[in-house]
């Protein structure tokens, strides 16, 4: 039977998932910047139902499982720093799990952002001409940020979000990386979707390392710049500005 406590290894950072390298996990989503002279448009659709308390269930590294309830949108607070050249580094913040944060000690503001899980319509084809489309991605956006503030609208609106096809563009200069304007499509049907189409479990997508392990990251890059409240500098790339 699930519990609705926070599970002990996120209390104590004593224990947590085996691996401590996250970035195969999966994608996050993000759209490119439209601008005048090109319109960019994405086209996703959300999977989780908000209405309910989810059950995860997480395996620890003695081989035990965990069950637990817990409220949606998942929410956790998360850092996002320049590391190798690029932006794509997340880590959840340790702080509010009651312990040192070594990347909150560096001066870095923590963002708190909600998760959700989306497929991306969007076709394209890698280097050994594979086409891929329909792929899930995690959709990671800070709880004060205006595309969470059309998300919640939404929500309210329809009764949830489960199944919601949206057109999706970004528009200003400092908006978020998931966009800022939402076109409502149409009601998917989840009969339709793919096996593997089913929300993230998030805790193993942006599961909390441990204290070591961000102290060895914070002293192997104690000179890295830190974002101003986790959004990247403008002058970056856009392909190494992932924004949340």
């Amino acid at each position: 039977m699930a519990n609705t406590q926070i599970p002990a290894w996120m209390q104590t950072g004593t224990a947590i998932p085996p691996k401590e390298d996250f970035s195969d996990r999966v994608h996050r989503y993000w759209l490119p910047r439209s601008t005048p002279d090109k319109k960019i448009v994405g086209e996703i659709t959300f999977l989780d139902d908000v209405s309910v308390n989810r059950e995860f269930e997480i395996e620890l590294p003695d081989g035990k499982k965990e069950k637990y309830k817990v409220p949606q949108p998942i929410r956790l607070h998360e850092h996002n720093i320049f590391l190798n050249g690029h932006w794509r580094n997340w880590y959840t913040c340790l702080a509010p799990f009651g312990f040192p944060c070594p990347i909150c000690a560096i001066q870095d503001r923590a963002g708190l952002v909600a998760y959700f899980t989306v497929i991306d319509h969007k076709e394209w084809t890698d280097k050994k001409d594979r086409v891929h489309k329909d792929e899930l991605k995690l959709f990671a956006v800070k709880v004060n940020s205006v595309a969470f503030a059309l998300i919640v609208e939404e929500i309210e609106e329809r009764g949830g979000i489960r199944g919601c096809r949206y057109k999706v563009r970004r528009l200003g200069d400092k908006s978020p990386g998931v966009g800022d304007t939402f076109q409502f499509v149409r009601k998917e049907d989840p009969a339709t979707w793919k096996p593997e189409h089913e929300p993230l479990n998030y805790l193993k997508v942006a599961g909390p390392r441990t204290v070591k392990a961000l102290e060895q990251i914070v002293g192997a890059n104690a000179n890295a710049p830190a974002p101003e409240d986790g959004v990247p500098n403008e002058a970056n790339n856009d392909a190494d500005k992932v924004q949340y």
